[in-house]
């Protein structure tokens, strides 16, 4: 949730507070906001009601005094944390034993702080950095609450989704108005990302479906015809079948299986080379091709969309180039994927036979 105060003499006044709640955390991000636009704020009583239950505070304006309001403070009795972006600042002016800002000298004589002056600063402000180390960029706040996404999550799901979803919106014309909006808050950021999460994955299922029909022309998928003898020299196929034939996990004939096993024998063979530490190179390629067969599966169900909606020409064949690009490059990714995953396999394999 997110308020602004529009009548301001001062430009700081016009920040936007933000609130973000995540398990049991709820921050507040105030900008540059200074004592009178938060006096301001305080006119609003939902605005006051929101402050109760927060309990790690950004410091308004860097900490600077003029965004210091003791009233904000008073209404925030679960203050934990505090957090201003003046550390450099303090410690070049006047080192870690120098004045506290006026918001840290606040929580510093607070009940359960340390009332040591040289203390409190750094328990302060190692409180907010610990808690944002992650890859996401996003505060972990307790087991289970956050994860962080994968690269094929973001190539693979969200980036399709997020695709198609912008794509429908511009060709349904009511929505077109959406694209005019100014700025963005971060909580419908968090809900289109959701929303691109969801799709995403229903774009995938359809694209299971468009790879299924892609690689029969071609004689199957490529992990399949590289156990077949293509896309590989024959030397190079000869060992791909010896080290499998030396696989003890491995007792299906490669050459001759059905297509379930032989799925199941390029799962094996990716746990050998992930175990290896060598999937660095074959993780790419699988999340580019995830990423081109989503953007095929968007890009195809926004051509139906645009047929049925009698979109233009002009619409209906960009759509159309794109999507056979889209297409091009999953099959490019889907063979790289194949030849990178069978070379790894074969060098790993080959190690303890070399020592």
């Amino acid at each position: 949730m997110a308020y602004r105060r529009s009548a301001s003499r001062t430009r700081n006044n016009l920040s936007l507070v933000t609130f973000v709640k995540c398990g049991h955390h709820k921050i507040i991000f105030p900008g540059d906001m200074e004592t009178e636009g938060w006096r301001r704020l305080l006119q609003n009583p939902e605005f006051v009601h929101e402050l109760n239950g927060v309990n790690l505070f950004v410091a308004s304006h860097h900490g600077r005094e003029n965004g210091y309001c003791e009233e904000v403070l008073d209404l925030c009795p679960n203050i934990r944390g505090v957090h201003h972006f003046r550390q450099e600042e303090r410690a070049s002016n006047a080192g870690d034993s120098g004045p506290l800002s006026p918001i840290c000298e606040w929580l510093s004589l607070r009940p359960g702080y340390p009332q040591s002056s040289d203390y409190a600063p750094r328990l302060i402000d190692a409180i907010p950095a610990a808690a944002v180390r992650n890859r996401c960029g996003l505060p972990r706040l307790g087991r289970g609450v956050n994860r962080a996404f994968d690269f094929y999550e973001y190539a693979g799901v969200i980036v399709p989704g997020a695709v198609f979803t912008l794509g429908l919106l511009w060709l349904l014309p009511d929505s077109r108005a959406l694209f005019s909006k100014e700025g963005v808050t971060f909580g419908e950021l968090g809900l289109f990302i959701i929303i691109a999460y969801a799709a995403g994955q229903f774009i995938q299922g359809i694209g299971n479906w468009i790879e299924w029909l892609w690689w029969k022309p071609w004689g199957g998928y490529p992990s399949r015809r590289v156990l077949a003898g293509h896309l590989i020299s024959a030397d190079q196929h000869e060992r791909v079948i010896e080290a499998l034939r030396r696989d003890a996990k491995v007792r299906t004939d490669v050459t001759t299986c059905a297509l379930p096993e032989c799925l199941a024998i390029v799962r094996e063979v990716y746990s050998v080379v992930a175990a290896a530490g060598k999937a660095g190179r074959v993780d790419i390629f699988n999340g580019n091709y995830g990423l081109s067969r989503g953007l095929a599966a968007s890009l195809l169900v926004l051509l139906l969309a645009a047929i049925v909606l009698i979109k233009g020409l002009y619409v209906i064949g960009a759509l159309v180039a794109l999507l056979f690009l889209a297409l091009q490059r999953m099959h490019r990714f889907g063979t790289h994927y194949a030849l990178e995953l069978f070379i790894q396999y074969v060098l790993v394999s080959a190690k303890p036979a070399e020592q």
